[in-house]
């Protein structure tokens, strides 16, 4: 697994059921009726569709209102999308950097571990999706983030990954991108809220165990590899 090695770009089929509206950050946003059932410990924040075109409305507000964003995602807590981090994060490094490069890198990785939480592992494509959408509006701040020394003093903060773990966002957000699990909304029935089995949609407990193993495994060889990159461009 190499997290910076170029994403394979992915097609998403919408195969939508019936929907019903929420509010996100005050604007309508299209929610399909059938849910995950939720994680112990998690919140339901929104599904893929929701997770989507807010992700997009918020890139696309103007920068005279990133105080207004920072403000909303920041109070959101560990409830906040994972996503939402990233774009706090690119809203944030207009004014520090340093701390706006850390909270984009944490929305990131914790959108990464989100996917391998699911049972259908088709769903981590979406990740994808958020970084060309971000790409889009400002591909020069995700080229940026991608560089060694940018990189190495958010791994080197994020150390052990405790906070990548701290998210209390149902994955169900990214589990619903998953094509499998699109096929399992449409059984679930078209005419009326219904259910997804958390056994169905989620991965068993000893693989997200493994995943967690290794990510943190990772981050310390991530951080070892900008480090060793960052030296050996040195005169």
């Amino acid at each position: 697994m190499n997290p910076h090695a170029a994403l394979a770009l992915a097609a998403a089929l919408a195969l939508a059921p019936p929907v019903s509206a929420q509010e996100v950050f005050g604007r309508q946003v299209v929610v399909p009726a059938v849910r995950g059932e939720p994680e112990p410990g998690t919140v339901f924040v929104a599904n893929w569709t929701a997770t989507q075109q807010g992700f997009t409305a918020l890139v696309a507000r103007p920068r005279s209102e990133d105080a207004a964003v920072i403000a909303e995602v920041r109070a959101m807590g560990d409830a906040a999308l994972p996503p939402y981090l990233m774009e706090m994060g690119r809203r944030i490094a207009a004014t520090d950097p340093v701390e706006g490069a850390y909270w984009y890198r944490v929305g990131l990785l914790r959108s990464q571990w989100a996917g391998f939480n699911c049972a259908d592992t088709s769903a981590r494509q979406a990740v994808t999706i958020l970084i060309m959408i971000l790409n889009e509006s400002d591909p020069e701040f995700v080229a940026r983030h991608d560089q060694p020394a940018v990189r190495l003093p958010t791994y080197e903060r994020i150390g052990d990954g405790d906070v990548v773990f701290e998210s209390t966002a149902s994955a169900w957000w990214i589990c619903s991108h998953g094509a499998r699990t699109m096929t399992a909304a449409l059984a679930a029935g078209p005419d009326g809220p219904g259910v997804i089995p958390l056994d169905v949609w989620r991965a068993p407990q000893a693989e997200r165990d493994r995943m967690e193993t290794r990510l943190r495994e990772y981050l310390p060889q991530w951080a070892a590899a900008d480090r060793a990159a960052l030296e050996a461009s040195m005169p």
